[in-house]
């Protein structure tokens, strides 16, 4: 399961909005970099626990989908893909931020095969 990019543009915009709102819109004693660098670490956690989430809703709404594995095999399966899936796109923190969502809709999609794929077991 991807997420979509209606919800990476969701998630986007609710850290875009964060950032300005704490900013202040010229505040001249923000630190601006290290708040950007804030909400960009929080955009990467937010993506990859909407990924942890979507894949748990995908193993609730098709367990037999599944062949036999259980809910904790599966959980600690998608929690290593969503830590595979945060560690990725730490590395592309210093990017502008329309960069990481497009990034991040591929990466979700690769770490996703890899997880379907049983890389993970």
């Amino acid at each position: 399961m991807k997420i979509t990019k209606k919800q990476l543009r969701k998630i986007i915009k609710e850290e875009s909005a964060n950032l300005h709102e704490e900013t202040g819109f010229g505040s001249v004693t923000m630190n601006y970099s290290a708040l950007a660098d804030t909400h960009t670490r929080n955009l990467i956690v937010d993506i990859s626990t909407e990924y942890h989430a979507e894949e748990m809703r995908l193993y609730k709404s098709e367990p037999t989908a599944f062949g036999g594995q259980t809910f904790n095999q599966w959980a600690q399966q998608v929690s290593r893909a969503a830590e595979d899936l945060e560690f990725e796109l730490e590395d592309l923190a210093h990017q502008p931020l329309q960069k990481i969502a497009r990034l991040a809709v591929k990466l979700t999609d690769e770490i996703s095969a890899r997880l379907h794929n049983g890389e993970y077991a």
